[in-house]
């Protein structure tokens, strides 16, 4: 998981763009989908919990969940449950 929060954090600071982050998964490390979609697959509420658990749990602060992912979290963007994150899913 703290990948996925790794992934967000290079988003919400500028460094890469969501489909560049994405695409550098799948095409340099052969993952069948990038951290941004894999959040979204397994829900950004649960991701978030996760990373809550792991930084209450170790004080460490490489574990602290991404302001950016509280934000959407927040907003009920919770990826294709939700039908909006850092995609939108229209699967009617």
């Amino acid at each position: 998981m703290p990948f996925i929060n790794e992934a967000i954090m290079y988003l919400e600071k500028g460094v890469a763009t969501r489909d560049d982050i994405d695409k550098t998964f799948r095409l340099g490390m052969a993952h069948p989908m990038g951290p941004l979609q894999l959040g979204e697959y397994i829900g950004l509420d649960t991701c978030l919990s996760i990373q809550q658990t792991l930084y209450t749990g170790t004080s460490d602060s490489k574990y602290r969940p991404s302001v950016l992912l509280e934000r959407m979290v927040d907003a009920q963007w919770l990826g294709r449950m939700s039908g909006r994150g850092f995609y939108e899913y229209n699967d009617n």
